[in-house]
């Protein structure tokens, strides 16, 4: 029997297999971690935005979508002209869909309910003044600049032929880059000031020199910065066994929580995944996800897909992130451990949902972590195509490799942080209409077999 995989259901570590050349394969985009039933009407207090044409015609397709998919699946069981594999398999798949639907109603009435209200418990800080700065950093601000320069020649020396990589030493002078890149959006700023507003024009200003090992190093500083300072809109509290209290100041606050057992969730989020709910939520099993972040979907969109590292290179496109820009040696600080110079033939990926992060970049304080969602079957289906023959598997839980070329148009969801979804959604609008929107903080709770405690194990 063909394969049979439904989606939507309408309330109802470094990656190194080998390429055919028998080096080992790399995301293109994918970054290397350091180590390697719902009612018609809301809920009180709760509000559904009415959703766009777009929405409304992807929410129509994806119904209609499932129930055909349901009509032929039990007609075919009807019909007995089935081997006894395909009737198997039918038989499979029907208990799944009914399975998922009796999941996704015992998730709405969980979410139903209402919740305790938590306060914020971490320290709220303000931005920081370019005189406050230069003062913290013992300096004038006519000096400002040159301590800056200072600063990051004396990082990049020490890390750029060197596995040597400590978050807390440096996380005064990322705390103060992430300062100026808030004054660097002010037409006014010093014009060094401005150059904190891209990596790229950053890094060009003050270390055009700096190692790819060292710039790697620098993005890992980043990342821990904004995971701790600026965290999303989900906290999980049972990992600490308080309430989230022990970590950084932030940047973000404060948020009016709602009190999960296992997490503190804002209301947005808990909305969010009520519509998914009833609109439809790719379930892990039906996916291939890729991650990535957002200084790559440029190219994305460019070439109307996800390209393999040695695609992109060989047609000119700068490899901005993936183990090719993260993963380097520290024998030369500039060659890919795993890509080498031309990088790897492979979009890998994998299937663990639409909240994974995993193999994301975020750069710079205005780039954010975003997770690309694949239908298998399409994928599967262009792969055969094409000519592309690929295993599937992932025995040595390495990633997942779909082929060099992944169309938009195998693309079904797309997830980021909610703080990003204004931009994420208006890049779907623009370059991947028919693909939904999901934030890491929703596909987090949804792909919680508890929904953070909410349902019993």
């Amino acid at each position: 029997m063909k394969n049979v995989v439904s989606k939507f259901f309408c309330f109802s570590s470094p990656r190194h297999d080998s390429d055919p050349s028998g080096r080992d394969a790399q995301d293109v985009v994918g970054t290397k971690t350091p180590s390697k039933s719902k009612s018609n009407h809301p809920p009180s207090g709760l509000t559904h935005k009415k959703p766009s044409n777009g929405a409304s015609l992807r929410k129509s397709n994806q119904i209609n979508n499932h129930n055909s998919k349901i009509i032929d699946l039990f007609s075919s069981c009807i019909k007995g002209s089935e081997s006894k594999t395909e009737r198997a398999q039918n038989i499979f798949q029907k208990n799944r869909l009914l399975s998922l639907e009796r999941k996704n109603k015992a998730r709405a009435d969980a979410l139903s309910g209402s919740f305790d209200t938590a306060p914020d418990t971490r320290k709220i800080v303000e931005k920081k003044s370019i005189k406050q700065i230069a003062s913290e950093s013992g300096v004038s601000t006519d000096e400002l600049e040159k301590h800056f320069q200072d600063r990051l020649d004396d990082f990049f020396e020490k890390t750029k032929n060197s596995n040597w990589r400590s978050y807390g030493e440096y996380t005064p002078l990322v705390e103060n880059l992430y300062n100026i890149f808030l004054h660097s959006q002010d037409e006014q700023a010093p014009s060094w000031v401005k150059k904190a507003r891209s990596f790229d024009s950053f890094v060009a200003h003050f270390c055009p020199q700096a190692s790819k090992k060292s710039q790697s190093d620098l993005i890992s500083q980043i990342e821990y910065f904004c995971r701790q300072s600026l965290p999303p809109m989900l906290q999980r509290t049972s990992r600490w066994g308080a309430d989230n209290d022990n970590t950084q100041p932030i940047y973000n606050g404060p948020r009016n929580w709602l009190k999960f057992p296992q997490a503190l969730v804002t209301r947005e989020v808990i909305e969010e995944a009520r519509e998914l709910i009833n609109n439809g939520y790719w379930e892990k099993d039906d996916l291939f996800v890729h991650g990535t972040g957002s200084a790559a979907i440029d190219n994305f969109a460019k070439n109307q897909a996800i390209w393999s590292a040695s695609l992109a290179i060989s047609k000119g496109d700068k490899v901005a992130t993936g183990e090719f820009a993260s993963y380097i040696s520290s024998h030369d600080g500039e060659t890919s451990v795993s890509g080498g110079n031309s990088g790897l033939g492979n979009v890998y990926t994998s299937e663990e949902g639409l909240s994974s992060q995993s193999y994301t970049m975020q750069r710079w304080f205005d780039e954010f972590p975003v997770t690309f969602g694949i239908s298998q079957t399409k994928q599967k289906e262009y792969n055969v195509h094409n000519k592309v023959e690929r295993s599937y598997r992932n025995p040595g839980n390495e990633g997942i490799t779909v082929g060099p070329i992944v169309p938009l148009e195998n693309v079904v969801a797309i997830s980021a942080p909610k703080a990003d979804e204004a931009r994420v959604r208006s890049w779907i609008e623009t370059h991947c209409p028919h693909a939904q929107f999901i934030s890491y903080e929703a596909a987090t709770l949804l792909d919680s077999k508890t929904l953070l405690g909410l349902l019993p194990h």
